[in-house]
């Protein structure tokens, strides 16, 4: 769309302010609607063929309750001046994140920090319903990927990307024609999509990838240990069924990876349900559907059990557990640590931080009185006196230098040095005993004693290291033994 246009038009001529760009993508912009909050309008960039155009008009007239719930689904087209549609109305979805941001480890840190694996048990089953009610009219998914479906930090799910989905409409097919290979099932891979009619099980496959993401911390399931030679890409483990973690794997050739649980952490009931999705049977008899995936999954999330080690950490009751064994192995933290405080479950860091930010500021800084010091007058007097020795030694030696050179003797050089340097030396030690015997010390103020210098009480050490102080004796009581 031409960037100055900024007003587009429904099928009953309503005119539409466009507002900022909200999200972009190879098809086209997405805008705020000025006048309408809880929707956007997606302009795309090219013109949008008449087949296209057939499809958005089906879904807006098949949509139903449980579709607006749980998808982005198009409510109609907008329309440029001249009455051609450039583009469709959706319902504006915000506050939610994609899930690839929820099983990644890293980011589910940052992005959902009070979760844990009965959260990622609950978000896998909300998919799954999402699914279902596609499926349940008569459309297919086709194009499944981690960007189409959107989380909310209650767990509930919005798919997104609804224009691309499959439409059976009146007898007529609007199909799918791209995908994304990693959640493409076996029967498909290496194959184009033009043409081809998606069907449930096709997306029953990418659902099933998409289950195991989640709930085994964002690791793909076809992603190995090969044993043979070469590479071992994803895309061919998927299409040759090698499927690392079933039961087959070694007559296959593959091993889970290094640190990764077991398939039996979810159960018998969900592990034979991954081995039917992943295998050459769920190709011919069909994979499990979403609803099975909705029910098997509430069933797991019903049995989990906190770990006495991590309170962060659910799984079946293993031992050990499988979080803390894979955390050891790894050293990554897997869920946000949970941190007890006041009663609370959780440790709310945002409350925490409303907390921080409501004491009051102390104001400003105090004046601090400003106290004149009166320097020693045994430091007044050293004042300047490393320089000047420094210049008389140096006077002394300068001339002995020139008379050397005037006689070109270099070697008188070297005594010129030795005598700016023997020269400063009896300097600093003529005034240290002038300073001693002009000063005589102080005597020390009334009703207190003063121990000898060098002696640090009874018992200790001379700074000397020659001698010891014991009471009893000398000067103030002390005496300064010979030590030994």
């Amino acid at each position: 769309m031409n960037a100055k246009v900024r007003e587009v038009f429904t099928l009953r001529g309503e005119a539409l302010k466009l507002g900022e760009i909200v999200g972009q993508g190879g098809e086209g912009a997405v805008y705020d609607l000025a006048a309408h909050k809880n929707h956007v309008a997606k302009i795309y960039h090219r013109p949008l063929e008449q087949q296209r155009i057939d499809k958005i008009r089906a879904m807006g007239k098949i949509k139903t309750g449980s579709l607006e719930k749980l998808t982005a689904w198009p409510t109609g087209l907008v329309c440029s001046k001249d009455s051609k549609p450039i583009g469709l109305i959706m319902p504006k979805i915000s506050g939610r994140k994609s899930i690839h941001q929820l099983y990644s480890p890293k980011s589910r840190r940052t992005d959902f920090q009070r979760v844990d694996w009965r959260f990622l048990t609950r978000v896998a089953a909300n998919t799954a319903r999402a699914f279902a009610a596609v499926h349940d009219n008569a459309c297919v998914i086709g194009d499944v990927n981690h960007g189409g479906v959107l989380v909310a930090q209650d767990a509930t799910v919005r798919l997104i990307d609804c224009d691309s989905f499959q439409v059976s409409y009146l007898g007529q097919q609007y199909l799918c024609e791209v995908g994304i290979e990693t959640f493409t099932p076996p029967e498909l891979q290496s194959r184009s999509f033009s043409g081809i009619v998606r069907t449930p099980n096709h997306d029953n496959f990418g659902l099933a990838v998409m289950v195991f993401l989640l709930l085994f911390m964002g690791k793909h399931p076809f992603a190995g240990r090969y044993a043979g030679t070469g590479d071992m890409p994803i895309s061919k483990a998927i299409e040759e069924y090698r499927f690392p973690y079933g039961a087959n794997a070694p007559a296959v050739g593959m091993a889970r990876p290094p640190s990764s649980p077991e398939l039996a952490i979810v159960g018998p009931r969900l592990a034979k349900m991954f081995e039917d999705a992943f295998s050459q049977r769920g190709t011919s008899a069909g994979r499990p559907v979403a609803r099975d995936w909705v029910a098997a999954l509430a069933e797991l999330e019903a049995n989990l059990k906190q770990c006495s080690a991590n309170s962060s950490h659910w799984s079946l009751g293993s031992s050990p557990c499988p979080w803390c064994k894979m955390e050891g192995a790894t050293g990554v933290p897997l869920f946000s640590t949970v941190v007890p405080a006041g009663g609370a479950t959780l440790f709310d860091i945002a409350g925490f931080q409303r907390q921080v930010d409501a004491i009051p500021h102390p104001g400003p800084v105090p004046t601090v009185p400003e106290t004149n010091v009166t320097p020693d007058p045994n430091a007044l007097k050293l004042k300047g006196h490393a320089r000047r020795t420094n210049f008389r030694a140096g006077i002394a030696a300068a001339v002995v230098g020139v008379a050397g050179l005037m006689m070109a003797q270099i070697w008188v050089l070297g005594i010129a040095l030795g005598v700016f340097l023997g020269l400063r030396g009896f300097l600093n030690r003529d005034s240290e005993a002038a300073d001693t015997g002009a000063s005589p010390p102080r005597p020390p103020p009334s009703g207190k004693t003063r121990k000898p210098r060098g002696c640090r009480g009874p018992g200790r050490t001379l700074s000397t290291g020659k001698k010891r102080c014991s009471p009893g004796s000398g000067a103030n009581g002390t005496s300064c033994l010979p030590n030994g």
